[in-house]
């Protein structure tokens, strides 16, 4: 299952209104992506902001994956899932804001049959967010 980050459910951003005034006309700010297959990203990520999607149906052990960009270093972000943190992650420099890489971002268990709130906290922020990929493994 593919998430795409702009497609989050609830927000909290540090700045006022969509930066590009694309796609949303909450403060989420959504750009225009390059990356393959085209669409949208999430991007002037800052610290402290979080997206969550409500209802996101996962079961068994499900590793996570995030589509992301940055020139800098030092990004980190988490999923917090029901309540409960994952690792927190550092992101790679990739290169450039619309130079993207997809890293893991923690591995989660399920019961079978069931809907969880996951959120996606920018611990410390300076990236690009393209999407999320929850992957069943068992």
């Amino acid at each position: 299952m593919t998430v795409q980050a702009e497609t989050a459910d609830a927000v909290h951003d540090t700045t006022t209104g969509n930066q590009w005034k694309i796609y949303r006309d909450d403060d989420l700010d959504v750009q225009t992506t390059t990356d393959t297959n085209g669409g949208w990203n999430v991007g002037n990520v800052a610290s402290g902001e979080w997206e969550q999607w409500d209802e996101v149906p996962m079961q068994g052990t499900e590793d996570l994956k995030i589509r992301v960009a940055t020139p800098n270093s030092g990004a980190k972000l988490r999923f917090v899932i029901d309540g409960v943190a994952g690792p927190t992650i550092t992101v790679p420099n990739t290169g450039g804001w619309q130079t993207w890489q997809t890293i893991d971002a923690g591995t989660f268990q399920f019961n079978s049959g069931t809907y969880h709130t996951v959120q996606l906290q920018q611990v410390n922020g300076g990236q690009n967010i393209n999407w999320w990929q929850a992957q069943n493994v068992t």
